[in-house]
């Protein structure tokens, strides 16, 4: 499991050591390393788009307009600068980062949604390294016409499972007594046949706040929010589990944990521990 050492928090009150902490994959992480990451960006504080295979990727953590993307493999000591973006616009943007198995090479893909007036539909782009360019490629999806505004929701890392990579979407939606409501969508990328989907989520339950993805045990995973009802101020925390990809009736509730307030969560190790910062 790799993070940035730096968080957010710290980050008002000095400048970082531009330093990544990779923890081990064992059951006791007495195994700590830490390696200095070779290149900066505008803000000075990176952000992890993701590793597979020991490769690390990263853009800057506060401008979501960036175009300096870096691949990063800490144990040859060895990285590249992508090169500059073919998309037109970078107004709300999201990257991920996956391995094609059957072309044995390495994609990271852009996707932006802009909020200008008039809605333009959503633009993406891949990257192979194998070629070391982009290329625009069809997103798929049209924009629903109820909709007010999309955004990312990165609460953590955007997960690569099955050979997909996974976006969570948060959707403002209007119409009648609910105007403003907020509706999610999970945008599935197939890293080998660069084709996007929309997967099926499990069904509301309660008053849901928020949701964000991860993968547990190679597995694709949801965690939700929902409010207590009052006069009980916590929060319930409930984790999903796709047991069957792709599948909306292998949906299954693996347990529901009250907490106080929203935790910052890291993601899971492979042997089913919830890191939490």
């Amino acid at each position: 499991m790799h993070m940035p050492k730096t968080t957010v928090f710290k980050a008002y009150f000095h400048r970082p050591h531009s330093q990544i902490c990779t923890l081990a994959f064992d059951r006791t992480f007495e195994t700590i390393s830490e390696f200095r990451i070779p290149f900066t960006f505008q803000s000075g504080y990176p952000k992890l788009v993701g590793s597979c295979n020991g490769i690390l990727c990263f853009t800057d953590f506060f401008t979501s307009k960036s175009k300096d993307v870096y691949l990063w493999n800490p144990s040859i000591r060895k990285f590249k600068r992508l090169p500059n973006t073919c998309l037109t616009q970078l107004s709300n943007v999201a990257l991920g980062f996956g391995n094609d198995s059957l072309n044995n090479d390495y994609k990271v893909v852009r996707i932006s949604l802009t909020h200008a007036e008039p809605m333009l539909p959503p633009e993406a782009e891949v990257y192979l390294l194998s070629s070391d360019s982009w290329k625009r490629i069809e997103l798929g999806i049209s924009r629903r016409p109820n909709v007010l505004a999309y955004y990312f929701n990165d609460t953590l890392t955007f997960p690569l499972v099955s050979g997909h990579l996974h976006w969570m979407i948060e959707m403002i939606e209007e119409g009648g007594a609910q105007e403003g409501r907020f509706t999610f969508m999970i945008l599935s990328f197939d890293v080998n046949s660069e084709k996007f989907k929309e997967l099926p989520l499990p069904d509301d339950e309660g008053n849901c706040i928020s949701k964000c993805l991860t993968s547990f045990k190679e597995k694709l995973a949801l965690i939700k929010f929902e409010s207590c009802v009052p006069p009980h101020s916590m929060l319930l925390c409930s984790i999903w589990l796709m047991r069957e990809y792709s599948v909306f009736d292998s949906w299954n509730k693996l347990c529901v944990v009250p907490v106080e307030s929203y935790p910052n969560f890291i993601g899971f190790t492979k042997y089913g521990l919830l890191l939490v910062r």
